[in-house]
């Protein structure tokens, strides 16, 4: 009976070491980095000028990126398995994104943009960035750029996240949409309100 324990206690403790140590298998791995909320989950509103201090001179609008921020949430893949807050072999680095746009209309969109950023996401924590939705060459393409004289077009935007885990080599993806639409400006800049802070909502 007792050597019967000892090679059912063994077996345990084997496959609890391949849960923990296999870097190959994506099903064994000690954590996965979510989205918690983009945006605060609202669409982009992207205009197109932004209206200056003068309602009736237009030499003081300007052309502005749009710029939202993102939260990530880094839980463990395995909720039976013991993480530390920064711990070894659990941290990721958030280091690019890609946007590429879509159309539901089957018009025309703007071009797929690749940009780096440096977003670390702890073990168990939730980290912000900011990401840029819209440039500065996205607003002077010539399908923005003739929305100036009055209109509205939409797209969603498609972004892949790419990420590692900090001193390992494994690699992480995340999707991520939001709708954004383009349109002349609402009101002037100054008197516009920010978004109330977001509600995240996790799950582990």
């Amino acid at each position: 009976m007792l050597k019967r324990f000892v090679i059912i206690a063994f077996m345990a403790v084997a496959g609890f070491a391949a849960l923990v140590g296999c870097d190959n298998d994506p099903e064994q791995q000690r954590s996965v980095v979510t989205i918690a909320s983009l945006n605060c989950n609202l669409p982009v509103f992207s205009d197109v000028l932004e209206q200056g201090d003068s309602l009736f001179l237009l030499i003081d609008d300007f052309v502005a990126e749009d710029w939202v921020q993102v939260w990530f949430y880094n839980r463990p893949y395995n909720g039976l398995v013991i993480t530390e807050p920064v711990a070894p072999h659990g941290d990721f680095l958030i280091t690019d994104y890609r946007i590429a746009w879509t159309s539901g209309s089957g018009g025309p969109v703007l071009a797929t943009r690749m940009e780096q950023v440096s977003i670390n996401v702890s073990t168990r924590d939730v980290a912000t960035g900011w990401i840029r939705m819209v440039s500065l060459a996205d607003k002077l393409d010539p399908i923005i750029v003739a929305l100036r004289a009055g209109g509205v077009t939409f797209m969603t935007a498609n972004i892949t996240f790419y990420g590692h885990e900090i001193g390992t080599d494994r690699t992480t993806t995340i999707e991520a949409r939001a709708s954004v639409e383009f349109t002349e400006f609402f009101i002037a800049t100054k008197d516009k309100e920010p978004i109330d802070e977001c509600t995240i909502s996790i799950s582990n």
